[in-house]
């Protein structure tokens, strides 16, 4: 694997945290659904951050909100 560079692959914000640059993240070739802050694919303006992580479903593939995730009551 390949050495990180500063400055080019990440730099560190105010509060001392690594921050990877969206060249990095994007030559990475996916994304982690963490919010990255440079996030080439805009995962953190595709998710609603009032809305649990378990019903956010960025990419649409499902109706999240809808589905039964712990089971559903027919009653």
């Amino acid at each position: 694997m390949e050495e990180l560079k500063e400055g080019e692959d990440f730099e560190f914000n105010e509060n001392g945290e690594m921050v990877f640059s969206g060249s990095y993240l994007k030559k990475r070739g996916y994304c982690c659904q963490s919010g990255c802050q440079n996030c080439p694919w805009e995962y953190a303006k595709k998710v609603d951050p009032n809305v649990p992580a378990e019903f956010n479903d960025p990419w649409g593939r499902v109706d999240s909100v809808d589905s039964c995730l712990y089971g559903c009551d027919s009653d």
